[in-house]
């Protein structure tokens, strides 16, 4: 009897264990399914998949300046290159053209050999500056030509202007003339890019644009003050400003450039000039671009960058 008891659970147990096994086997085929699933879209996905050239990985573990390197030589060797790879390259934007303009600065910087007394001016330390010198120089040109056109708004025109301005004043002032003549020529650019800039905006004023007074007089500000930092050298960008954009379009042929918006009219029964105000006319006869202050009396550091905003 105790033994029939014991078959029975014995029984009951093997058909409990049969029971209990009964359920791995479809859980197994679930999970193998499961995991083909995944098979399957991880191969669909992987054939979606770009994949990369040796070229590509090439290119990838070159610095910027190789690129450059590798690019210029290209384009020279073909330049019927040039016109597909421009429609790739984004316009630059002043944020964009300052960042160059610091770098090419900082290595100007660093190309000075050391001395413990400070950066010497000779010849020889003009021999070792003088590539990336003109490097630097030769960048604040063509970011000009890019920014300063008819195609371009004024407002970015003299934004541009007022901040690259600055990198001509910061170039060294040499011992010898000769050395001098790149920064020199700098500025004559410069001049004519402001003029230029000037004299578009004068265009537009006269086809209906508008500009806010305040606009205007930043603009003469910033000018201002950048022919008082590079002594004069910015004079006729100033005696262009004061005629197109501060005075009657009736004085414009007749008068001639002096002090940073002071301008007078010869008179040829007189030998010396007497100085012509604009603001002593009605203001039913001036150009609403005339009527703010004359920006003679506050010239002020610019607003729009400050000397250690572009050293960051």
């Amino acid at each position: 009897m105790a033994y029939m008891k014991e078959q029975g659970r014995k029984r009951r147990y093997s058909e409990d264990e049969e029971m209990g096994d009964a359920t791995p086997p479809t859980r197994t085929f679930t999970i193998k399914q499961q995991q083909q699933q995944h098979r399957d879209d991880w191969k669909r996905s992987k054939t979606g998949l770009t994949k990369k050239s040796p070229l590509n990985l090439k290119l990838a573990t070159m610095d910027k300046e190789k690129l450059l390197q590798v690019l210029a030589s290209l384009l020279e060797k073909q330049p019927e290159l040039k016109h597909d790879i421009m429609t790739y390259i984004p316009a630059p934007t002043i944020p964009s053209a300052m960042a160059v303009l610091n770098d090419k600065e900082k290595k100007l910087h660093g190309s000075f050999p050391y001395n413990k007394a400070g950066p010497r001016l000779d010849q020889y330390t003009f021999s070792r500056v003088r590539e990336p010198l003109l490097d630097l120089i030769d960048t604040i040109t063509q970011y000009s030509h890019h920014f300063v056109s008819a195609t371009i708004f004024p407002t970015v025109c003299f934004t541009y202007l007022d901040q690259v301005t600055h990198f001509a004043h910061r170039l060294p002032t040499w011992g010898i003339d000769q050395h001098n003549q790149p920064r020199l020529d700098l500025y004559k650019d410069l001049t004519l890019f402001w003029i230029q800039a000037i004299q578009t905006t004068a265009s537009k004023l006269s086809h209906d644009a508008t500009f806010h007074a305040d606009t205007i007089g930043l603009w003469a500000r910033n000018l201002a003050h950048h022919n008082t930092l590079a002594n004069g050298l910015l004079d006729n960008a100033i005696y262009e400003f004061n005629q197109r954009l501060l005075q009657p379009t009736t004085a414009t042929a007749t008068a001639a450039p002096t002090a940073p918006f002071a301008v007078t009219t010869p008179s040829s029964s007189q030998s010396q000039s007497s100085p012509f105000n604009p603001y002593d006319f009605p203001s039913s006869t001036l150009p609403p671009s005339a009527c703010h202050p004359s920006p003679v009396t506050t010239i002020t550091p610019s607003p729009v960058v400050g000397y250690a905003d572009l050293r960051r």
